[in-house]
């Protein structure tokens, strides 16, 4: 790729030129980019402008120069293709990639129409990886489908007794989803051992802190997570 057009995108990207340039990172973890003043803004911006040029060859970006520079990455990749298989495959294959959540995170947003089948094919792989954040690919990616209530039995086979922070707050937050549309379905889940005391709780939480869970339910997951301490406590 010809210099030029990759210095024009890092500037786009970073606003900044600075020799000094150094990994990581965009929204304000571990390091940050001396004389940089990156935000979501430029990044949108960058992959926009980008995934249009033909000549823009993503294949020879600097994976481990940024996190933003990741988020391009995919960004753009995703974007170029024309169907959710397509990118779902594309996910797969690069899903040692990411060094941040930020990476998994922002995917969604560049998912064409999805298919809960294909989805599950894919996420079914994802989580046997050893990588956290191929885990947390498959989770972020299943809460397109939290409104598909009949999912859930599904979904909940994808769950993990993984407390790894990344896979653990994921699986937590899917859970939270789904537990605006199928409650019942989710209390059972946290009742259960499909995962890990410290994702129940978490889960809980987000529940709770959620204006779109009515109070009524907020305070029957209190009651369970007073129930679910408990049984912890004997267990010790």
């Amino acid at each position: 790729m010809d210099k030029k057009l990759l210095d024009e995108f890092r500037f786009d990207l970073y606003q900044t030129l600075n020799p000094d340039l150094q990994y990581h990172n965009m929204i304000g973890l571990d390091h940050l980019i001396k004389g940089a003043n990156t935000k979501t803004k430029y990044l949108k911006e960058a992959i926009n402008k980008y995934y249009q040029k033909e000549d823009f060859n993503i294949a020879e970006l600097d994976l481990n120069e940024s996190v933003e520079m990741q988020i391009a990455y995919f960004g753009i990749g995703l974007k170029r293709l024309k169907t959710f298989r397509e990118q779902m495959e594309f996910i797969y294959l690069n899903r040692n990639v990411p060094l941040s959540w930020m990476t998994t995170d922002l995917v969604n947003q560049y998912l064409k129409k999805v298919d809960f089948e294909i989805y599950l094919l894919y996420a079914k792989k994802l989580i046997k990886s050893s990588h956290p954040y191929a885990k947390r690919f498959a989770y972020v990616i299943g809460l397109k489908f939290y409104r598909l209530a009949s999912s859930f039995d599904k979904i909940k086979e994808l769950y993990l007794q993984d407390d790894n922070y990344y896979v653990m707050m994921a699986i937590a937050w899917n859970i939270a989803e789904y537990g605006i549309s199928c409650f019942d379905d989710v209390i059972e889940v946290l009742k259960s051992n499909l995962i890990t005391y410290n994702t129940k709780l978490k889960a809980i939480s987000k529940m709770i802190d959620s204006f779109r869970i009515s109070d009524e339910k907020k305070m029957i997951l209190k009651n369970l997570r007073i129930q679910i301490k408990g049984e912890n406590y004997e267990k010790d």
